[in-house]
C-alpha cells in the first residue's frame, strides 16, 4: 500500500484539533466506493486527529491497494478526502520457464490463489518463497522475475517467469592438484558435501550454494598455506553431468614452491629470560612457513605474559622474505606494558540469576595479580553453565579512589537465556514397549524461592544456579515419577549436593510379578580436580513384589516387601572430550555400597564401570569404543524363607542357592541382570542368566558386561555403528560363568537431542534358549 505523508508540503495551518466538517470518499474515477463512512474513527462533527486518521488509513489498506489522502481546513474546519484505488482480484497465475518444478508446488509456495484480492505484501512474501525454493532444491542460479497484467475490469494476471538455471544437485566434488592425504584431510573440512537421497532432502546436504563454496574455497586456501604453500591459488569451478541434473564441483589447485621459516627471533622489553619467551613460538626455522603457527604464537606469548599480570601486552610481527630461497625470516616485537591487580569485580545484566551463581564461575580474585589465561577461563566456564546467550568479560582502570592505577576493574556482562523447558515425549522401545510422558527440567532453579511463588510467580524459582527435573513416564512395562534436584557450591564449598525421590510399578523383569518401587537417594560429590571426582551417598528403598494368581508357587515364597538402607561412596575418572557422544578419552567409576543399616536387606554391593574412546580416524569421526562393567554382590545375612522340597530353580536344584537370596539379603530389585538394548543387545531384555521355572529372570551375585563398538558420526544428527557385545549373570559370588555374546548393527539418531533414538539389530550367537533373541532393538536415550 502506498500512502502519501499528511500535508507535510502543504503551506497550511495545522490541523489537529479543529473540528472535522466533512469526510468524502472517492475512487480515482471520482466514484462512491461502497463503503460505510461510519467505519472510520475520523467523522464529521468530531475532533481531527493526526494519529486517528493514520489508524483510519491503515484499516483501508486491507481493502485498498492505494490511498490518497488530501486534507484541507477551510472556515477554520478540516475537511478530508480520501481517493482510493481498489484491489483488483487474482485471475490468474501464469507460470512460464518452470521445467523442473511443477506449477502446483510453485503454488503452493507462492500462498496466492485466483478469485481472491490481490494483496501485494503478501505477493512478494510469497514471491521470496518461491526463490528460496528454487535455492534449496539446488538451482543455485535460477532467476525469477514476475508482470502484474490488467486482465479486465478489477482483475489482473500475475505473471511469473523463470530461468532455472543449471541444477545444483552435486553428484561429486573432486580435487585437481592435491595428493591422496591432502584430500581425506579437506574432506571433512568442506561444507559443500554430495547429494545423498536418503539424508540430503532433510539435510539439505549436496546442494551447490555459492557461499558455502567460498568458505570451502577459503578453508582449502588456509589448509594448503599452513602446509608451507604461501602462494597457492584455489580456483572452484562447476561441471555439468550430462543426462542426469547433476552438477561437479572443481576445486583446482595451484599449490606452488613451499616456503620454509628461516631465523626466528624475538626482541623488546622482554623482562622474562630469553629461552622462556622463545619456548613460546610455534613458529620453528626450518618448518613449513603457516600463519597459523604465527596466530599461535602471538596467542601464546600473550598467555605467557598476561599470566605475570601484563595483561595488555603489544605483541607484533614482522615477516622478511627471501624470494630465491622461499624462506621467511620472522622478527617478534615484544613490549609488556605494565603488571596490573584485579580491581573490583562488576556484574551487570544478570536479571533472575544471583551473583554468587556467577561468581563461583570466575577465577579472578580482587587483589591478585593479573592471570589473563584466568579472565579467558572466567569467559568460557559461563558460556558453558547454560544459564547465558552471551557472556563477555573484560577490564576498566579501576573507579575506586583508594585503589592505585596499577588495578583494573573486571567486568562481567551477561546476557540470560530461558533456562526452563517443558517437554511431552512417545515412543516404543523394545523393553517397554509403547511409553509415552511429560519432563519439566529447570537448569537454573532456585529451591529458595519456592515461598515466593504467590508473590513473584514463576520467576522466584529460577537464578539460584541449582538443577530440577520432573519426570513421568507412563509405558506398557513400568510407570515411574521421578524428582531430581542438585546444588552446585553447596554453602559456597566446591562440594555437589543433591537428592533424587522416585517411585515406580515395574513390570519389566516378569509378567508374572509386579515391583513397586520407592526410593531416595542423598547424595554429595567432591570435584577432586578437572579429571576425579569423589563422592559419598545414602539410600533408602522400599519395594512391594506383586505376584499374579496363576504365577508359579516359587514366586510366591517368601516376604514380599523389603527395605533398602545403604551408604556409599564413589570414585570417578573422567577424561573424555565432550560430554555427549566423545570420541576420546577414559570414563572409569568405581562405586562400594553397604546395606543393612536397618531395612530387610544386608550385603556389599562392589562396581567397576569403564569406558574407553579412541578415534580410529579423526578427519572422518569414526571412534572406537571398549566398555567394562564388573559388578558383584556379596550377601552377609542368611536367608530367611524356607523352600519346599519340590521347589526348584530350573537350573539350579541347590535350595541353599535361593535360601540365600530369597527376599531376604539381596531382594530381586536389587539384583545384577543383563540382556536388552543397553547392554547385550539382541538378547531379550534380562534374559541372560538364571531364570525361575516359569522362565521369569531370577537375576544375580555377579555380573560381567563386555562391548566393543566402532561408531561413524556421519553427520550431525546421525551415528552407525558395529558392535560386539558380551555378558554373563551368575548366582554365585565372585563367580565368572559362561558369556552370552551378540553381533550386529544399527544406527543413533539425534533428531531430538535431549531424546536421542538409538535403533539396530544384534545377532545372539550362542544364547541359552532361543526365546531369549530378539534381534531387532530399538530405544530412546540410550548411548554407548
Amino acid at each position: 500500500m502506498l500512502v502519501p505523508a499528511l500535508i507535510a508540503a502543504q503551506p497550511m495551518a495545522s490541523p489537529q484539533g479543529k473540528p472535522v466538517g466533512g469526510v468524502e470518499i472517492v475512487t480515482a474515477e471520482g466514484e462512491k466506493p461502497t463503503i460505510v463512512e461510519g467505519r472510520l474513527k475520523t467523522h464529521v462533527g468530531g475532533q481531527f486527529d493526526q494519529n486517528q486518521l493514520d489508524g483510519d488509513l491503515k484499516s483501508l489498506s486491507q481493502q485498498y491497494e492505494r490511498i490518497d489522502p488530501q486534507i484541507e481546513v477551510r472556515d477554520g474546519q478540516v475537511y478530508v478526502t480520501l481517493r482510493v484505488w481498489p484491489r483488483p482480484l487474482v485471475h490468474e497465475i501464469i507460470w512460464k520457464g518452470n521445467e523442473r518444478l511443477s506449477a502446483k508446488r510453485l503454488n503452493k509456495e507462492l500462498e496466492v490463489t485466483p478469485h481472491e484480492l490481490f494483496d501485494r505484501a503478501a505477493f512478494q512474501k510469497g514471491f521470496h518463497k518461491v526463490k528460496a525454493l528454487y535455492v534449496k532444491d539446488g538451482f543455485y542460479d535460477a532467476q525469477l522475475d514476475y508482470r502484474i497484467v490488467p486482465a479486465g475490469p478489477g482483475q489482473v494476471d500475475i505473471e511469473i517467469t523463470v530461468d532455472e538455471g543449471q541444477v545444483g544437485r552435486i553428484q561429486e566434488v573432486r580435487f585437481e592438484g592435491l595428493t591422496e592425504d591432502e584430500e581425506a584431510d579437506l574432506c571433512e573440512r568442506l561444507v559443500t558435501q554430495e547429494y545423498n537421497f536418503l539424508v540430503s532432502w532433510l539435510t539439505e546436504w549436496g546442494t551447490y550454494r555459492p557461499d558455502a563454496v567460498e568458505h570451502d574455497r577459503m578453508q582449502v586456501l588456509r589448509y594448503l598455506q599452513d602446509k608451507g604453500y604461501a602462494d597457492a591459488q584455489v580456483t572452484v569451478t562447476t561441471e555439468e553431468i550430462p543426462d542426469q541434473d547433476r552438477i561437479a564441483v572443481v576445486i583446482t589447485v595451484d599449490k606452488g614452491p613451499v616456503f620454509h621459516f628461516g631465523k626466528v627471533v624475538v626482541q623488546g622489553d622482554l623482562i622474562l629470560p630469553e629461552k622462556i619467551v622463545i619456548a613460546q613460538v610455534a613458529a620453528h626455522p626450518g618448518d613449513h612457513f603457516s600463519p597459523e603457527a604465527l596466530h599461535a604464537s602471538t596467542e601464546r606469548l600473550t598467555n605467557l605474559y598476561g599470566a605475570k599480570g601484563y595483561i595488555e601486552p603489544e605483541i607484533q610481527y614482522e615477516l622478511h622474505l627471501r624470494p630465491e630461497e622461499h624462506i621467511y625470516d620472522v622478527v617478534f616485537t615484544i613490549r609488556p606494558g605494565e603488571v596490573f591487580r584485579v580491581g573490583m569485580v562488576h556484574i551487570s545484566g544478570n536479571c533472575q540469576t544471583q551473583q554468587r551463581v556467577i561468581l563461583h564461575e570466575s577465577l579472578v580474585v580482587p587483589g591478585e595479580v593479573f592471570d589473563l589465561r584466568r579472565l579467558k577461563g572466567t569467559e568460557e566456564r559461563l558460556q558453558n553453565v547454560g544459564y547465558f546467550k552471551s557472556v563477555r568479560v573484560y577490564t576498566t582502570p579501576s573507579n575506586e579512589a583508594a585503589l592505585g592505577p596499577e588495578y583494573r576493574d573486571v567486568h562481567i556482562e551477561v546476557e540470560e537465556e530461558n533456562t526452563g523447558n517443558v517437554s511431552l515425549f512417545a515412543g516404543f522401545s523394545t523393553l517397554d514397549q509403547i511409553f509415552g510422558g511429560a519432563e519439566l527440567v529447570e537448569r537454573n532453579f532456585n529451591i529458595k524461592g519456592i515461598p515466593t511463588i504467590f508473590k513473584k510467580g514463576l520467576m522466584g524459582l529460577r537464578g539460584g544456579g541449582e538443577y530440577a527435573q520432573l519426570r513421568l513416564t507412563v509405558g506398557q512395562n513400568e510407570t515411574s515419577y521421578l524428582f531430581k534436584w542438585t546444588k552446585p557450591y553447596f554453602y559456597d564449598t566446591r562440594w555437589i549436593f543433591g537428592f533424587d525421590l522416585e517411585h515406580s510399578n515395574n513390570r519389566q523383569y516378569s509378567h508374572d510379578y509386579t515391583l513397586d518401587n520407592t526410593s531416595g537417594l542423598v547424595h554429595a560429590t567432591y570435584p577432586y580436580n578437572d579429571f576425579v571426582r569423589l563422592g559419598t551417598l545414602y539410600r533408602l528403598r522400599w519395594s512391594y513384589k506383586k505376584v499374579g494368581h496363576d504365577a508359579n508357587e516359587i514366586l510366591k515364597i517368601g516376604p514380599k516387601t523389603s527395605l533398602i538402607s545403604a551408604v556409599g561412596g564413589s570414585w570417578a575418572y573422567d577424561s573424555t572430550n565432550a560430554i555427549s557422544y566423545p570420541s576420546k578419552g577414559i570414563r572409569s567409576e568405581a562405586l562400594v555400597e553397604v546395606a543393612g543399616l536397618g531395612g530387610t536387606n544386608h550385603f556389599l554391593g562392589l562396581s567397576y564401570l569403564n569406558k574407553l574412546y579412541y578415534p580410529l580416524w579423526e578427519s572422518q569421526k569414526i571412534t572406537m569404543k571398549w566398555r567394562a562393567d564388573f559388578r558383584f554382590i556379596q550377601p552377609f545375612a542368611p536367608g530367611l524363607p524356607h523352600i519346599p522340597e519340590h521347589l526348584s530353580l530350573e537350573r539350579f536344584p541347590e535350595k541353599e542357592v535361593l535360601r540365600d537370596l530369597d527376599e531376604g539379603p539381596v531382594s530381586i530389585s536389587e539384583r545384577l541382570f543383563l540382556g536388552g538394548e543397553d547392554t547385550v543387545r539382541g538378547y531379550v531384555s534380562y534374559s541372560i542368566g538364571p531364570r525361575y521355572k516359569t522362565g521369569a529372570p531370577f537375576g544375580g551375585l555377579s555380573s560381567i558386561l563386555l562391548s566393543e563398538e566402532i561408531q561413524w558420526r556421519w553427520t550431525g544428527w546421525l551415528a552407525p555403528f558395529v558392535f560386539v557385545d558380551g555378558g554373563m549373570v551368575s548366582l554365585k559370588r565372585w563367580d565368572v560363568d559362561a558369556f552370552r555374546v551378540s553381533a550386529g548393527f544399527g544406527t543413533r539418531i539425534d533428531l531430538l537431542p535431549s531424546m536421542p533414538l538409538t535403533v539396530g539389530m544384534g545377532w545372539p550367537i550362542n544364547p541359552q534358549h532361543d526365546s531369549d533373541i530378539q534381534r531387532f532393538f530399538f530405544s530412546v536415550g540410550a548411548r554407548f
